[in-house]
Protein backbone atom coordinates (compact mmCIF):
# COMPACT_ATOMS: atom_id res chain seq x y z
CA UNK A 1 0.00 0.00 0.00
CA UNK A 2 1.29 3.49 -0.88
CA UNK A 3 0.61 6.57 1.22
CA UNK A 4 1.48 10.27 0.90
CA UNK A 5 3.47 11.94 3.68
CA UNK A 6 3.74 15.47 5.03
CA UNK A 7 7.15 15.81 3.30
CA UNK A 8 5.59 15.25 -0.17
CA UNK A 9 6.87 11.78 -0.93
CA UNK A 10 5.31 8.33 -1.02
CA UNK A 11 5.77 5.45 1.38
CA UNK A 12 5.30 1.75 1.00
CA UNK A 13 3.90 -0.27 3.89
CA UNK A 14 5.67 -3.34 5.25
CA UNK A 15 3.61 -5.09 7.96
CA UNK A 16 2.10 -1.73 8.85
CA UNK A 17 5.27 0.37 8.93
CA UNK A 18 5.60 2.94 6.16
CA UNK A 19 9.00 3.44 4.50
CA UNK A 20 10.03 6.40 2.38
CA UNK A 21 10.38 5.67 -1.33
CA UNK A 22 13.48 7.78 -1.89
CA UNK A 23 16.87 7.15 -3.45
CA UNK A 24 19.96 7.98 -1.43
CA UNK A 25 20.47 11.21 -3.39
CA UNK A 26 16.84 12.20 -2.84
CA UNK A 27 17.27 11.64 0.89
CA UNK A 28 20.36 13.87 0.89
CA UNK A 29 18.56 16.66 -0.98
CA UNK A 30 15.45 16.45 1.19
CA UNK A 31 17.36 16.55 4.46
CA UNK A 32 19.65 19.35 3.32
CA UNK A 33 16.56 21.35 2.33
CA UNK A 34 14.95 20.67 5.72
CA UNK A 35 18.12 21.67 7.55
CA UNK A 36 18.54 24.89 5.59
CA UNK A 37 14.89 25.77 6.23
CA UNK A 38 15.18 24.66 9.89
CA UNK A 39 12.08 22.58 9.27
CA UNK A 40 11.37 20.55 12.41
CA UNK A 41 10.59 16.86 12.38
CA UNK A 42 12.31 13.57 12.98
CA UNK A 43 13.84 10.82 10.88
CA UNK A 44 13.77 7.10 11.68
CA UNK A 45 16.35 4.73 10.23
CA UNK A 46 14.92 1.22 10.43
CA UNK A 47 15.79 -2.44 10.09
CA UNK A 48 13.89 -5.72 10.41
CA UNK A 49 14.17 -5.65 14.20
CA UNK A 50 12.53 -2.23 14.53
CA UNK A 51 9.94 -3.14 11.89
CA UNK A 52 8.87 -6.18 13.88
CA UNK A 53 9.00 -4.13 17.07
CA UNK A 54 6.41 -1.89 15.46
CA UNK A 55 4.33 -4.85 14.30
CA UNK A 56 3.98 -6.06 17.88
CA UNK A 57 3.82 -2.58 19.46
CA UNK A 58 1.27 -0.29 17.76
CA UNK A 59 2.36 2.72 19.83
CA UNK A 60 5.92 2.40 18.56
CA UNK A 61 4.71 1.84 15.00
CA UNK A 62 2.65 5.01 15.23
CA UNK A 63 5.80 6.94 16.18
CA UNK A 64 7.77 5.67 13.19
CA UNK A 65 4.82 6.24 10.87
CA UNK A 66 4.58 9.87 12.01
CA UNK A 67 8.25 10.51 11.19
CA UNK A 68 9.07 13.00 8.44
CA UNK A 69 11.08 10.20 6.82
CA UNK A 70 11.40 6.50 7.64
CA UNK A 71 14.46 5.11 5.88
CA UNK A 72 15.37 1.45 5.24
CA UNK A 73 18.75 0.65 6.77
CA UNK A 74 18.39 -3.13 6.66
CA UNK A 75 18.85 -4.89 3.32
CA UNK A 76 15.82 -7.16 3.87
CA UNK A 77 13.65 -4.02 3.97
CA UNK A 78 15.18 -2.81 0.71
CA UNK A 79 14.51 -6.21 -0.89
CA UNK A 80 10.92 -6.14 0.39
CA UNK A 81 10.41 -2.65 -1.04
CA UNK A 82 11.82 -3.72 -4.40
CA UNK A 83 9.50 -6.74 -4.42
CA UNK A 84 6.61 -4.32 -3.89
CA UNK A 85 7.58 -2.35 -6.97
CA UNK A 86 10.05 0.25 -5.66
CA UNK A 87 12.77 -0.69 -8.15
CA UNK A 88 15.05 2.29 -7.46
CA UNK A 89 15.07 1.95 -3.68
CA UNK A 90 18.48 2.37 -2.02
CA UNK A 91 19.67 1.22 1.34
CA UNK A 92 20.21 4.20 3.64
CA UNK A 93 22.54 3.23 6.49
CA UNK A 94 22.61 5.47 9.54
CA UNK A 95 26.42 5.79 9.73
CA UNK A 96 26.69 6.50 6.00
CA UNK A 97 23.90 9.07 6.17
CA UNK A 98 25.70 10.87 8.99
CA UNK A 99 29.02 10.97 7.12
CA UNK A 100 27.35 12.09 3.91
CA UNK A 101 25.42 14.95 5.49
CA UNK A 102 28.35 16.15 7.58
CA UNK A 103 30.38 16.19 4.36
CA UNK A 104 27.71 17.80 2.14
CA UNK A 105 26.72 20.22 4.87
CA UNK A 106 30.09 21.95 4.75
CA UNK A 107 29.13 23.74 1.54
CA UNK A 108 26.13 25.22 3.36
CA UNK A 109 27.80 25.88 6.75
CA UNK A 110 25.38 23.47 8.40
CA UNK A 111 25.74 23.09 12.15
CA UNK A 112 25.47 19.64 13.76
CA UNK A 113 24.65 18.53 17.31
CA UNK A 114 25.29 15.00 18.59
CA UNK A 115 23.10 13.75 21.43
CA UNK A 116 23.62 10.24 22.78
CA UNK A 117 26.16 7.53 23.42
CA UNK A 118 28.75 7.50 26.16
CA UNK A 119 30.80 10.58 26.96
CA UNK A 120 33.88 8.93 25.46
CA UNK A 121 32.07 7.84 22.29
CA UNK A 122 30.46 11.19 21.53
CA UNK A 123 33.72 13.08 22.08
CA UNK A 124 35.55 10.61 19.85
CA UNK A 125 32.82 10.92 17.21
CA UNK A 126 33.18 14.70 17.17
CA UNK A 127 36.97 14.48 16.88
CA UNK A 128 36.81 11.84 14.13
CA UNK A 129 34.35 13.78 11.97
CA UNK A 130 36.25 17.05 12.40
CA UNK A 131 39.40 15.26 11.30
CA UNK A 132 37.73 13.54 8.34
CA UNK A 133 35.71 16.56 7.20
CA UNK A 134 37.72 19.73 7.91
CA UNK A 135 35.51 22.76 8.26
CA UNK A 136 32.43 20.88 9.42
CA UNK A 137 30.63 22.72 12.21
CA UNK A 138 29.78 20.68 15.29
CA UNK A 139 28.15 22.90 17.89
CA UNK A 140 27.41 20.25 20.51
CA UNK A 141 28.37 16.73 21.57
CA UNK A 142 26.36 15.59 24.58
CA UNK A 143 26.06 12.31 26.45
CA UNK A 144 22.78 12.41 28.39
CA UNK A 145 22.29 10.51 31.65
CA UNK A 146 21.39 6.85 31.16
CA UNK A 147 17.84 6.53 32.45
CA UNK A 148 14.31 5.69 31.42
CA UNK A 149 12.40 8.38 29.53
CA UNK A 150 9.66 8.23 32.16
CA UNK A 151 12.20 9.47 34.70
CA UNK A 152 12.68 12.76 32.82
CA UNK A 153 10.66 15.59 34.34
CA UNK A 154 8.64 18.06 32.24
CA UNK A 155 11.12 20.77 33.20
CA UNK A 156 14.02 18.63 31.98
CA UNK A 157 12.31 17.97 28.65
CA UNK A 158 11.88 21.72 28.18
CA UNK A 159 15.47 22.46 29.22
CA UNK A 160 16.87 19.85 26.83
CA UNK A 161 14.92 21.28 23.91
CA UNK A 162 15.92 24.83 24.79
CA UNK A 163 19.59 23.83 24.92
CA UNK A 164 19.37 22.19 21.49
CA UNK A 165 17.54 25.17 20.00
CA UNK A 166 19.94 27.70 21.49
CA UNK A 167 22.90 25.82 20.01
CA UNK A 168 21.84 26.93 16.53
CA UNK A 169 22.14 23.36 15.22
CA UNK A 170 20.64 22.69 11.80
CA UNK A 171 20.75 18.88 12.15
CA UNK A 172 20.48 17.07 15.47
CA UNK A 173 21.76 13.51 15.56
CA UNK A 174 20.25 11.23 18.20
CA UNK A 175 22.11 8.08 19.26
CA UNK A 176 20.06 6.50 22.04
CA UNK A 177 19.27 3.18 20.34
CA UNK A 178 15.87 1.83 19.37
CA UNK A 179 13.18 2.15 20.58
CA UNK A 180 14.38 4.84 23.00
CA UNK A 181 15.62 7.32 20.40
CA UNK A 182 12.39 7.20 18.39
CA UNK A 183 10.34 7.76 21.53
CA UNK A 184 12.67 10.59 22.57
CA UNK A 185 12.34 12.34 19.20
CA UNK A 186 8.56 11.93 19.20
CA UNK A 187 8.39 13.45 22.68
CA UNK A 188 10.46 16.45 21.56
CA UNK A 189 8.91 16.85 18.12
CA UNK A 190 6.98 20.02 19.00
CA UNK A 191 9.84 21.62 20.95
CA UNK A 192 13.02 21.06 18.95
CA UNK A 193 13.22 23.47 16.02
CA UNK A 194 15.57 21.55 13.70
CA UNK A 195 15.41 18.10 12.07
CA UNK A 196 16.31 15.21 14.40
CA UNK A 197 17.82 12.00 13.02
CA UNK A 198 17.83 8.79 15.04
CA UNK A 199 20.92 6.86 13.98
CA UNK A 200 21.60 4.59 16.97
CA UNK A 201 24.85 2.67 16.64
CA UNK A 202 26.34 5.20 14.20
CA UNK A 203 27.82 7.01 17.19
CA UNK A 204 29.92 3.98 18.12
CA UNK A 205 30.67 2.87 14.55
CA UNK A 206 32.01 6.26 13.47
CA UNK A 207 33.84 7.22 16.65
CA UNK A 208 36.91 5.24 15.60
Amino acid sequence: MLTETSRSHKRVSIVGSGYSMLTRDEVHRALLDDALARRPGYVCVANVHTTMMGYFNPAYQRITNEAAYALPDGLPLVWAMKSLGVASQDRVRGPTLMRDLVDLGRAHSLKHYFYGGTSEAVKALKAQLEKEFPGCEIVGAESPPFRALDAITPEEWEAEAARLNQSGADLIWIGLGAPKQERWMWKQRNRVQAPMLGVGAAFDLLSG
